[in-house]
């Protein structure tokens, strides 16, 4: 669940909070509001018992979707790769 604060052109505060379903849509519904003009002020991750307080900064008006599931695909790709044990690159990770 992701809880933020934005300020209004009136300079009053409005906090508000969802859920959702993946990570990044939750990122990409605070930079939609960011590139609409809302200022966020705070934005926290509770995940189970944990809060995260997030820098309001990453979160520029730009869509980063497309971005982290790129990378996503990459680590999963590297993840399923077998390690091969004749390329001393490979090994030199691993110590």
């Amino acid at each position: 669940m992701l809880f933020f604060i934005t300020i209004l052109e009136q300079g009053d505060f409005r906090h508000f909070h969802f859920e959702y379903d993946e990570l990044e849509i939750g990122f990409d519904v605070l930079n939609r509001l960011v590139a609409k003009g809302n200022v966020l002020v705070k934005v926290t991750m509770i995940d189970g018992s944990s809060a995260i307080h997030l820098p309001v900064e990453a979160f520029d008006g730009q869509c980063g979707q497309s971005a982290i599931k790129a990378l996503e695909h990459e680590w999963r790709a590297i993840l399923m790769s077998p390690l091969n044990r004749n390329n001393n690159r490979d090994l030199d990770y691993l110590s």
